[in-house]
């Protein structure tokens, strides 16, 4: 199901790859599909106007993990999700990524982690990704 969900929405993925400005933010946004990819999570790319958007989607439907795609830098959101489901996930990310987070929007409902390289995402991927 996971394959053909991966193929089924190819070229959105290409889109989603385009838009990244550098070969390093290519090989970023495929380390959090193939990380989310190895333990389950479902990730469907989505258009939002000229924003780029990668879910990142247990199979019952939740939707934990976002990742906007920008030109130079993907932007990773731990939504509500995971926040309920691990009420110290927040304060792990602030401790473990505090150089790359951003100001939280919504009261501190969301909490959004900069990725700018490969080893960003790569860092994300074996934090929250591992099986």
């Amino acid at each position: 199901m996971t394959d053909s969900l991966l193929y089924s929405e190819t070229d959105e993925h290409l889109a989603n790859l385009d838009h990244c400005g550098s070969r390093d933010l290519r090989r970023a946004y495929l380390a959090i599909v193939m990380g989310a990819l190895r333990v389950g999570y479902q990730v469907i790319p989505r258009p939002k106007g000229a924003i780029r958007e990668l879910q990142i989607r247990q199979p019952d439907g939740n939707q934990p993990f976002a990742v906007v795609v920008n030109q130079n830098s993907l932007l990773f959101y731990l939504r509500q999700p995971a926040l309920r489901a691990d009420p110290d996930l927040a304060d792990k990310a602030r401790a473990k990524f505090a150089e790359r987070l951003l100001d939280e929007p919504n009261g501190g409902n969301e909490v959004r982690i900069l990725l700018r390289t490969e080893r960003d995402a790569e860092d994300i991927a074996e934090w929250l990704f591992n099986p």
